[in-house]
């Protein structure tokens, strides 16, 4: 499945800001709110990425076993703790990730941004001032109208 087939990026930022107004109240919190809210999700990532490059220890281990629940006799082996640690720690970074798409969806919708169009815009920008071929810009939204159009669709 392609991850546009995941993710409709219209609904996506319609929920996202219909959330935020509504729910979770943060409607009318300013820049410097969402700049600091995107700053603790980098940093979380940080965390999560420093914590995966330090590695599975001694005292992770023993953390791990505190934490367990199970039978003595059930007790997982130090290899199977060491695999579900760093299935946790991959989870992690990739929730933190998330998390850094939808703030930062956030801040760009409450200035009138549309993040996937400044995404393309940029994207092409640094391709052009590389001087790399055509494969390397995305198409946009006018020239997949165009092709649509010159399709018959």
């Amino acid at each position: 499945m392609k991850n546009s087939e995941i993710l409709n990026m219209d609904e996506f930022e319609r929920v996202n800001l219909q959330r935020c107004d509504g729910p979770f109240n943060c409607g009318t919190k300013t820049n410097l709110y969402w700049g600091v809210a995107l700053a603790e999700e980098v940093g979380e990532l940080a965390g999560a990425i420093k914590k995966l490059d330090r590695g599975f220890n001694k005292r992770e281990l023993a953390k791990m076993r505190k934490k367990y629940d199970g039978k003595p006799e059930d007790m997982p082996t130090d290899e199977e703790f060491q695999r579900a640690w760093y299935f946790d720690k991959m989870k992690s970074i990739g929730h933190e990730a998330a998390d850094i798409f939808i703030c930062l969806n956030l801040l760009c919708q409450k200035n009138k941004l549309n993040l996937s169009t400044m995404v393309v815009q940029k994207f092409n920008l640094v391709s052009k001032e590389m001087e790399l071929g055509p494969e390397y810009f995305l198409p946009t939204i006018e020239q997949i109208k165009n092709l649509s159009q010159n399709n018959g669709n």
